[in-house]
């Protein structure tokens, strides 16, 4: 009996089959991803604790191990990998393949509950974790800002009210600013007025670190010129 055969007489079989496969691929075009960009999911979120002043090994002891720990008890683990580098801790996990994807952002929330309830056991000096968990996510539109005439202070102000604006559209996710000079402060002490005024270089010092306190970043700006007064003054 061949395949010929076999249509005739179990004809309405194979009616069966045809229609099940046009309303599976009709069904599979509607649910396609059209985008030209499409999201990915990635399952993989690296956390980075920098941990200043300490060597690999107390990393390890301190920072790494703690971190794990808490993040094994959670559930959908894939593997979990570690690294323990001199002033920083870093951890890679990765979800089981059986996560759904539109259940990952909740895993990264259950992360970072995890990660906030390990905090209190890390030592004084260790920074806060930064978690990473948008490898996903793609840039379809790059622009260059270019001026004349204009500091880098005020086109960080134009880009900010830029990516205001931008954030504002309809499926625009994320904008990212390249490229921002950072303001440094150079402090140049005379050592002869140091000498003469007979203050020791460690009060000078001591006098900075508190003025370098965190601040709201929009107060960034006068915190600057409070140190430089604060300097002058010193001597003058």
């Amino acid at each position: 009996m061949n395949i010929t055969q076999i249509a005739f007489k179990q004809n309405r079989l194979i009616y069966f089959l045809i229609f099940a496969l046009v309303v599976g691929g009709i069904g599979s075009y509607l649910m396609m991803s059209k985008l030209e960009d499409p999201e990915i999911k990635v399952k993989t979120a690296l956390i980075i604790t920098p941990c200043p002043g300490l060597s690999a090994l107390e990393v390890e002891q301190t920072t790494t191990k703690i971190l794990e720990n808490q993040i094994r008890t959670m559930s959908g683990l894939g593997d979990v990998t570690s690294r323990s580098l001199a002033n920083m801790s870093e951890i890679t996990v990765n979800l089981h393949t059986t996560v759904p994807e539109d259940e990952v952002e909740q895993y990264w929330d259950v992360l970072r509950k995890k990660i906030d309830d390990a905090k209190s056991k890390l030592p004084d000096d260790v920074m806060d974790p930064l978690i990473f968990d948008d490898y996903g996510d793609m840039f379809g539109l790059f622009y260059s800002m270019t001026s004349e005439g204009f500091s880098y202070e005020e086109m960080r102000t134009y880009a900010n009210k830029i990516q205001d604006k931008l954030l504002t559209i309809k499926g625009v996710k994320k904008v990212n600013i390249n490229g921002v000079q950072q303001s440094i402060i150079d402090i140049q002490i005379p050592i002869e007025k140091l000498t003469n005024l007979e203050i020791p270089p460690t009060d000078i010092i001591d006098a900075l670190n508190n003025q370098l306190s965190v601040v709201y970043p929009g107060e960034y700006l006068s915190s600057e010129r409070s140190i430089r007064v604060a300097v002058d003054k010193q001597f003058n």
